[in-house]
């Protein structure tokens, strides 16, 4: 992180270009959980100007504990933070379903009440 850091320091263009910290995971593809915080904090120490936080892998009361140790750090740090909220297709062992399937069953697509939430 910090020699991303440095490099987009060097050559950037604040103007048009944001240095964001994407799919930090609070657990892993074994299904361990990670210690996502201080990769968090360094990278606000280091300038990037948002993170994500990817806790999609838990239920949602476990995601919602998980993601707000660190939205209140981001947020005291002036920067804005993205959460995941269910998981993105295409992780799965196996073929993916059509997107016929998909739309049929609404597999894939966001809980519009947990989000609200």
């Amino acid at each position: 992180m910090a020699m991303a850091a440095a490099e987009l320091a060097r050559r950037a263009k604040p103007e048009h270009v944001r240095l964001h910290l994407d799919h930090i995971p609070v657990v892993d593809e074994d299904n361990l959980r990670g210690n996502y915080l201080p990769i968090i904090r360094e990278a606000i120490q280091l300038g990037y100007e948002s993170v994500m936080v990817d806790g999609s892998r838990l239920s949602l009361e476990e995601n919602i504990q998980a993601v707000c140790p660190a939205v209140e750090m981001v947020n005291a740090a002036g920067a804005p933070i993205e959460a995941e909220l269910g998981t993105v297709m295409g992780h799965e062992s196996g073929p993916m379903p059509s997107y016929e399937e998909l739309f049929a069953s609404g597999k894939g697509f966001t809980n519009v009440a947990e989000a609200k939430r």
